[in-house]
């Protein structure tokens, strides 16, 4: 029997990556899930369309997971978090409430919380996702 495991944002960078490992894997029946940016075509992902501000969406998609990947996050960039940071904390303190009792509600084995708002090393210009190098000091 496949272990089931949900990566929740998984449109975003941190959650895409990881869908896509999880789901080369034949071990796992994987779930993602997307709030406004459409999923990305992964096979052998179940895409579920959620808020994860709202305590009926959350606990539709915990429900049934063994392994619950918490990769989701209100952003909009380091600026935002600087000169507007309710933006960010206010939603993301409400879903990670709600992910959390959901998932010890609902007995979920194991939960995975990526605590991090920007991956990106400091730099004076505009930077994407392609920009990312892992190897380099924050």
């Amino acid at each position: 029997m496949k272990t089931k495991i949900v990566v929740l944002g998984g449109t975003g960078f941190i959650g895409h990556n990881t869908l896509a490992s999880f789901a080369s894997n034949p071990d796992y029946q994987v779930t993602g899930t997307y709030h406004e940016k459409p999923p990305f075509e992964i096979d052998g992902v179940d895409w579920i369309q959620c808020d994860l501000t709202n305590p009926n969406d959350v606990e539709r998609v915990v429900s049934g997971q063994q392994i619950l990947i918490q990769a989701a996050a209100t952003t909009s960039g380091v600026k935002d978090a600087i000169t507007r940071p309710d933006y960010h904390v206010t939603d993301n303190a409400v879903m990670n409430s709600l992910i959390f009792r959901s998932a010890f509600r609902n007995n979920v084995e194991h939960v995975i919380f990526f605590s991090c708002t920007n991956m990106l090393q400091s730099s004076s210009s505009l930077q994407s996702e392609d920009d990312f190098d892992p190897r380099a000091p924050m």
